[in-house]
């Protein structure tokens, strides 16, 4: 038991970093491009239900890889939506 303990702790450690990095350098840039796929599912609101549960799941099984997962969407809803309003 004592190992897989370390090794969840180890997954979740290296999780929050490469989150946080990810949070980091899309909150620096503005209109940054997106893979045709996510541009095409982010009028989906299966997409968007996708998402929010990805994000609450990851909320129950640690709250900083939620609240990072949270801040990623966010950032993305936002992003996207300048897109499309943007070119309109």
């Amino acid at each position: 038991m004592e190992i897989i303990n370390k090794l969840e702790y180890s997954f979740e450690l290296v999780l929050i970093i490469l989150l946080a990095l990810i949070l980091l350098y899309n909150s620096t840039l503005f209109e940054e491009i997106f893979p045709p796929n996510i541009i095409i599912n982010y009028n989906s609101r299966i997409w968007h239900l996708l998402l929010l549960l990805l994000v609450l799941s990851s909320y129950i099984w640690s709250k900083k890889v939620g609240v990072l997962l949270l801040g990623l969407y966010i950032l993305y809803i936002l992003d996207m939506d300048t897109l499309i309003n943007m070119n309109m």
